[in-house]
């Protein structure tokens, strides 16, 4: 957001709206070294009803302050897409022209296609609408790309948005907020720079507005005015692709969580990930796959019960709500790890029958940092809350069951 209010100055302006108290906006402005940005703060008493995003989008307002885009796409859905929705919507509303119907990142069904087994498929769009008359590339599911023309799109809800991040296969790669504090290295900026780490516990507490004047998108993944912001297909590549990690075989030991049970899965999740980084077999990445399924799993189980119960159980506020935004990126990141992996599963599958076929070294060692950032950004934050409650209802527990005893002793 910093390099884009650098990038765009005085033609749109850029708001990180903090809604979780001073000291984090202020620590989230030192972290990242906002300088061009606004970096605001929510009192007490003036809190938003709506409009909660932070990583998982972007408002996107125009000259008027009137709402565009209530939620652009999520990053961790799309990755560098999610940057060129914005980018799509901004550079046509500071250059006075209506916003694209269709831009990159966004969702979409298909519809009204001669091939009718291709109508009703869920898809993302890779670039943005121009014209009724030019086609629009679209990546299926299935990783398919097509080209249809916009009238055969249309867009998806936001329901339809997050059942395609549920999906064993699709777009969704690298990135996430940490503990709902937005946390990513891959954040790039308009000329193909990327951001610093940043991940600060209590929710990303943080809303986009921009609006003004400006140019169109030349749709060539820095989304620019001139020349100066064009970007190669090399640097286009880098932006849409996961940046793969140099292959290494140890797995660092994790960090406690403070909760016996998910420490021991952490310890059977990094056994499983040693195994792959030493054999790679197909058969290696699926107890991997297993041994992430039943944590996360259980994970979920846990938070749930213990930190985010009024949030499933709908009491948590209408407005705010850290939890909200936690809960959210959080089980998105498990289920973005878990497409990855069944996604090579099924490659693997494909491509040969033998038990003994290769994982990739490059894929291995991806795994592998994949799940160590997911544990830094993610499972750390909650490790005192998880620790108090769940030590607190086993206490309660106790208790009951030793009135329950000297009550049964007293008959």
């Amino acid at each position: 957001m910093d390099r884009w209010a650098a990038d765009y100055q005085d033609r749109a302006n850029f708001l990180c709206v903090g809604c979780a108290g001073p000291n984090l906006s202020s620590q989230f402005g030192q972290e990242l070294k906002l300088a061009s940005c606004i970096n605001a703060v929510c009192d007490e008493g003036d809190m938003p009803s709506w409009g909660q995003l932070g990583c998982n989008g972007f408002i996107v307002l125009d000259g008027d302050h009137k709402v565009v885009k209530a939620s652009t796409s999520p990053f961790q859905q799309v990755r560098g897409l999610a940057f060129k929705h914005v980018e799509a919507l901004v550079d046509a509303l500071v250059g006075g022209q209506p916003v694209p119907k269709f831009c990159p990142g966004q969702f979409v069904y298909l519809q009204n296609l001669n091939t009718a087994s291709l109508n009703g498929e869920l898809g993302v769009c890779l670039v943005q609408s121009e014209d009724a008359d030019t086609r629009v590339e679209v990546q299926l599911q299935s990783g398919r790309k097509i080209k249809v023309l916009p009238k055969n799109l249309a867009v998806a809800s936001e329901d339809d948005d997050e059942e395609a991040a549920d999906a064993d296969a699709g777009s969704s790669t690298a990135g996430g907020c940490g503990s709902g504090g937005c946390s990513s290295s891959d954040a790039p900026s308009k000329d193909g720079a990327r951001a610093r780490d940043s991940s600060s516990e209590g929710g990303c507490g943080s809303e986009g507005g921009c609006g003004s004047k400006g140019g169109e998108c030349d749709g060539s993944g820095g989304c620019g005015q001139d020349s100066k912001r064009a970007c190669t297909e090399e640097q286009e590549a880098a932006e849409l692709e996961p940046r793969v990690p140099e292959p290494r075989v140890a797995v660092r030991q994790l960090e406690s969580v403070k909760v016996a049970e998910m420490d021991e899965e952490h310890e059977r999740c990094a056994d499983a990930m040693e195994v792959l980084c030493r054999d790679r077999t197909a058969s290696s990445l699926r107890r991997v796959l297993r041994e992430f399924e039943t944590h996360f799993r259980h994970e979920e189980e846990l938070l749930d019960e213990h930190l985010y119960s009024d949030v499933v159980g709908g009491g948590a506020a209408t407005g705010f709500s850290a939890d909200t935004s936690a809960r959210k990126s959080h089980f998105a990141d498990h289920k973005r790890i878990l497409t990855d992996i069944r996604q090579e599963c099924e490659r693997i599958n494909s491509e040969a029958a033998d038990e003994g076929a290769v994982v990739p070294e490059a894929f291995a060692a991806q795994v592998v940092a994949e799940f160590e950032k997911h544990a830094d950004q993610y499972d750390g934050h909650y490790a005192d809350r998880m620790a108090e409650s769940v030590s607190a209802k086993q206490t309660a527990t106790a208790s009951a069951a030793e009135s329950s005893a000297s009550g049964s002793g007293s008959d």
